[in-house]
């Protein structure tokens, strides 16, 4: 997903862009469902700093036809 959707997202549902980043069971998903629960705005900046911390990283597979693929 583009980060510019995942930034929309964040600001309707913010634990969702961290599930997409980080995975359904870790420790970031957590941390902002906890500060998700705890008020709307921490849960709005945690998630925007996830999604700034873990950028979309793509690789060069054929430069000349500009195919590229996301990597993990």
């Amino acid at each position: 997903m583009c980060d510019c959707i995942l930034v929309l997202l964040a600001l309707v549902f913010p634990p969702f862009p961290v599930w997409v980043k980080c995975g359904l069971c870790s420790a970031e998903s957590l941390i902002s469902i906890a500060l998700s629960i705890l008020g709307y705005i921490p849960g709005v900046i945690y998630a925007l700093y996830v999604i700034a911390k873990y950028p979309i990283r793509y690789v060069v597979i054929d430069e000349e036809a500009q195919v590229y693929r996301c990597h993990p």
